[in-house]
């Protein structure tokens, strides 16, 4: 895109919006298609609440003015920021947009409505998720269940999977960028209640500000991402959409024991110290925290934390994993904790630090 005041292939003129139904969902779709008419953005919604800060936008409730009742999430993205060139602006945003659009067959990834734009901003309007994201989880239940952590891994996988499958590397895999469609309370799911939804999690992949597309067998060299969750090959610049799979391995060591594998809240984690950590640091599964904890589940994680991008565990495998396919099937998520033969993959755990 050359042009750093329109993002045209996003739309079809300033201050109108482009809607991006598909096919085969026209009819279930039709009411949104109706409230996203041509106009500016304050034509068709009220901006609500503040829901969230990101690095390069806000995002708020947008609240129909057509059909009240009828919510979203709009994220209002500057077009002007001091220090940073017009240019590179609209192209973030172009991209963030046309990958969005790209995965829109995944319903585990956030839907996109439509985009609004004028002088100044830039308005994604996405569906509405109310539920929190896995960061406040974390501060709410300490950590998950094996239940509850491999069906989020299996919904992030999804999206993952086809972010791969396209040469997308999403660049950015942490608890704050995967948020809960509804509210989730852990007593109403583990109840006998036979009315209770059969998933236990229901995952949306947001934010993807940080993704980068790729070409088969092309690296690439700009560091992105949160410096906690990065891979090993992301600090000597030469990394892939295998990267995103160490991010994910490091996100469900926290999920299932309450923190991260390398630091607790007294470690160093300076830049270097970070760095050092994640090169070299031995992975423990050991201690209270991972008791009752099985062998699957730490296979699983460990097959993600291969320093080798070349052996680690792809999204692809990962989603036939013996842990994820014990709990995780295409008609729900069992909250069982099956017994399973592991194959192809030995343990590489860690007892000691």
């Amino acid at each position: 895109m050359t042009d750093a005041g329109s993002l045209r292939s996003a739309r079809a003129s300033p201050g109108q919006v482009q809607c991006f139904a598909q096919a085969d969902k026209l009819e279930e779709r039709e009411a949104d298609d109706q409230l996203l008419a041509r106009g500016s953005f304050a034509d068709s919604f009220t901006l609500g609440e503040l829901l969230g800060i990101g690095s390069f936008g806000k995002v708020y409730r947008a609240v129909s003015k057509a059909q009240p009742g009828q919510d979203f999430a709009v994220k209002i993205v500057p077009k002007h920021r001091e220090g940073v060139l017009d240019e590179r602006i609209a192209r973030r945003i172009h991209e963030e947009i046309e990958t969005l659009k790209m995965l829109q067959s995944r319903p585990e990834a956030v839907q996109l409505l439509g985009v609004f734009e004028d002088e100044d901003q830039v308005c994604i309007v996405t569906e509405l998720c109310l539920g929190g994201d896995l960061e406040h989880f974390l501060k709410d239940y300490g950590s998950m269940t094996e239940a509850e952590a491999a069906h989020a891994a299996h919904d992030i996988l999804q999206v993952l999977a086809e972010c791969h499958r396209q040469g997308i590397c999403y660049a950015d895999v942490k608890p704050a960028n995967f948020l809960l469609k509804r509210p989730y309370s852990r007593q109403a799911h583990s109840s006998s209640d036979s009315s209770a939804p059969s998933r236990v999690l229901e995952i949306r992949v947001g934010d993807f500000g940080c993704s980068q597309r790729l070409q088969k067998k092309e690296k690439l060299n700009k560091r992105t991402g949160t410096p906690l969750y990065m891979a090993p090959e992301l600090f000597m610049r030469y990394y892939g959409v295998e990267s995103d799979q160490w991010a994910l391995g490091i996100m469900m060591y926290q999920l299932l024991s309450g923190h991260l594998p390398f630091w607790d809240e007294q470690s160093d984690r300076s830049p270097f110290a970070v760095m050092s950590a994640i090169l070299s640091k031995e992975v423990c599964y050991s201690g209270p925290e991972w008791e009752g904890i099985s062998d699957s589940a730490k296979n699983f994680v460990a097959s993600l934390l291969d320093r080798d991008y070349n052996s680690r565990m792809t999204a692809a495998e990962a989603l036939e994993h013996p842990w994820i396919t014990a709990h995780c099937s295409e008609d729900g998520c069992s909250v069982a904790n099956n017994v399973v033969q592991l194959k192809g993959r030995n343990l590489r755990l860690s007892k000691n630090h």
